[in-house]
């Protein structure tokens, strides 16, 4: 799985940030199952790219494309719910389950900001969208409960 979730990453890095061709790629796939892990790759790699741009991956693919434009606005400040209220119904799952790390970003880690956000996604998306904070204050809490509870 890890294979065909580093294919998303490197599909968007390929396409200088072009999400919306790297899913189409990732479509290309031949079942389901890997469809879904290169997509969720694809759009942890969109947000990679404005969260970490100094990341080493990031850094070389943006070595070999200088001059060339983004193609795709990868976040909006002013929506913190984009790319996913924008891409097509086959991809919400995928964008609603990493959304959150943009999200954080944004609220400089405000859980409570955050799940504000969660509640202004679409109804059936929402429990993904909570279940992406749960994963990301899991992480921000080293899956210890106590420090967990001190951040919601």
């Amino acid at each position: 799985s890890q294979c065909i979730h580093g294919t998303g990453h490197g599909l968007v890095m390929m396409l200088q940030g072009d999400l919306p061709r790297a899913l189409a790629n990732c479509d290309r796939l031949k079942d389901g199952w890997e469809q879904d892990g290169c997509y969720g790759g694809a759009f942890m790699e969109n947000i990679m790219r404005v969260t970490n741009p100094h990341h080493p991956a990031s850094e070389l693919a943006a070595s070999h494309h200088h001059h060339e434009a983004q193609a795709f606005k990868a976040l909006d400040s002013t929506n913190l719910l984009y790319p996913c209220t924008t891409v097509t119904e086959r991809y919400h799952r995928a964008c609603y389950e990493i959304q959150t790390a943009a999200i954080l970003h944004y609220t400089r880690g405000d859980i409570a900001a955050a799940s504000a956000v969660c509640d202004k996604a679409p109804e059936t998306m929402r429990p993904v969208c909570y279940s992406s904070l749960g994963r990301d204050i899991s992480s921000k809490a080293l899956r210890k409960p106590e420090i967990g509870r001190a951040h919601v």
